[in-house]
């Protein structure tokens, strides 16, 4: 499925794609025509202004950034030893390097005139070699960020080291940040301290946190998370390892009304979709959302110019079109890496539900549930409340776990104010008890909800 291309002042065609671990390949000999004719391009990018809302044009911007960019810098943001060659002479690479530095300036003034780190190859050097947790919270959630991270050190034995992210004094007090600090391997950050006022907060803040992470790999984890098993184990994931890139799908729920025009407005950034969008559920009208963004792995040297084009779709500049025809941040995940054209892995199962079942319609009601890569229970979003959005904070019981591997004829019931949301799958066995290892789990969470978390928080 395609759409002619957008209307736009400015359309770029990538007529290479670098490779992020190793040096690009140029024609033998010093000059280099694919460099002249980015240059080209830049020169007369440098002179079309983005249009608000435009987030096939940006990508088109990005796309020619991560190219100049992949010219003469390495994934790690070193300098190729032969960038001079690479750049085809010495008066070639010092405009590389100027497009690069002006292009950066202008889509990604993201740095704090107080930050130590002011460009993204110091903050590609920055990155520390470690795979970690990175987690959003502030003083709305930071009973379930505590819970979270309680549940991975006591109950998993989560070895991960954590960084904790906020947006200033008055998203997280100072108390509850020192009681975060308090735990072992987990380090509290200050987004607002690094980045530039850039128009973002709450769900548009994710990128971010995940760049300015130390972080050489990443789990991103909502505060409302829950894991069953370590969250390591997303980095040993054939998808993972693959591309870099695991994405996971919301729950299959359609209406009709509003799928037509999501995928439109898909369209109309990505104008030529992978098989995996046009055989996904949304474009098959199967189902309203596709992705789910509670939970997100990345290797950051093979998606870095991807988390760059999402940082700048989740600005006010950009996000106001995307987030009236969404539901906030995400579906612009696999959005960037569908516009940035870079392989990306997302679950085939839709969202399932794990809690307990309801004896009296066969539904099992609780979190949002995913499992593994080997259909074995891995998380589930919204915390273990039947539902946080109101008062109350007995647990719900962790008993059954249901998944959708169809995409139809899934069933579901809206939560209420004392239950939480419940779903029946199209198959038997779709359906299971928690058993083993996640039984135990499933214990453990609660227990650290009821002796750790409602004593403190309550």
């Amino acid at each position: 499925m395609s759409r002619e291309t957008p209307n736009a002042d400015f359309v770029y065609q990538p007529e290479f794609r670098v490779n992020n671990t190793d040096s690009p390949t140029v024609p033998v000999g010093l000059a280099n025509p694919t460099v002249d004719r980015l240059l080209d391009l830049f020169e007369f990018s440098d002179k079309v202004q983005l249009r608000e809302n435009d987030i096939y044009g940006l990508s088109k911007r990005c796309q020619l950034f991560r190219d100049l960019f992949g010219t003469i810098y390495d994934s790690r943001g070193g300098l190729y030893v032969d960038a001079v060659f690479q750049a085809g002479g010495e008066e070639k690479l010092r405009r590389v390097r100027d497009a690069v530095s002006k292009m950066e300036s202008f889509l990604y003034p993201y740095f704090s005139k107080d930050y130590h780190i002011q460009t993204l190859t110091g903050l590609l050097r920055s990155y520390n070699g470690q795979r970690g947790i990175v987690i959003s919270t502030g003083n709305t959630h930071y009973r379930y960020a505590l819970h979270l991270i309680q549940s991975l050190r006591m109950v998993l034995n989560c070895t991960l080291p954590i960084e904790v992210f906020y947006n200033g004094v008055k998203d997280l007090s100072a108390n509850r940040a020192a009681a975060l600090k308090a735990i072992s391997g987990v380090r509290v950050v200050d987004l607002s301290k690094m980045l530039n006022p850039v128009g973002i907060g709450g769900w548009s803040m994710k990128p971010f946190m995940i760049l300015f992470s130390s972080f050489s790999e990443v789990i991103f984890m909502d505060a409302d998370a829950l894991f069953l098993q370590d969250p390591a184990v997303l980095f040993q994931q054939k998808g993972y390892i693959e591309t870099g890139a695991v994405l996971f799908r919301d729950r299959t729920l359609l209406l009709q009304d509003i799928a037509g025009k999501r995928v439109n407005y898909t369209l109309s950034i990505v104008p030529s979709p992978s098989d995996k969008v046009v055989h996904g559920r949304l474009f098959r009208n199967m189902s309203t959302d596709e992705g789910d963004s509670g939970v997100l792995v990345f290797d950051k040297a093979r998606t870095f110019h991807v988390l760059l084009l999402n940082s700048k779709m989740n600005t006010d500049y950009f996000k106001k079109d995307f987030y009236k025809a969404f539901h906030g941040d995400k579906e612009t995940f696999w959005i960037a890496f569908e516009a940035m054209k870079t392989p990306y892995f997302m679950s085939p199962n839709g969202g399932g539900a794990v809690g307990f079942l309801d004896p009296d319609n066969n539904y099992v009601c609780g979190g949002l549930y995913h499992p593994d890569e080997n259909r074995q229970p891995l998380w589930f979003n919204g915390g273990i409340v039947p539902n946080k959005r109101f008062e109350g904070d007995d647990a719900f019981n962790l008993t059954h776990w249901a998944t959708d591997s169809t995409w139809h004829n899934v069933s579901w019931i809206t939560d209420t104010e004392t239950k939480p949301s419940c779903m029946r799958p199209a198959k038997s066995e779709d359906m299971g008890l928690l058993k083993g290892p996640y039984a135990e789990a499933a214990k453990g969470i609660i227990r650290v909800w009821n002796e750790v978390v409602r004593p403190l928080t309550t």
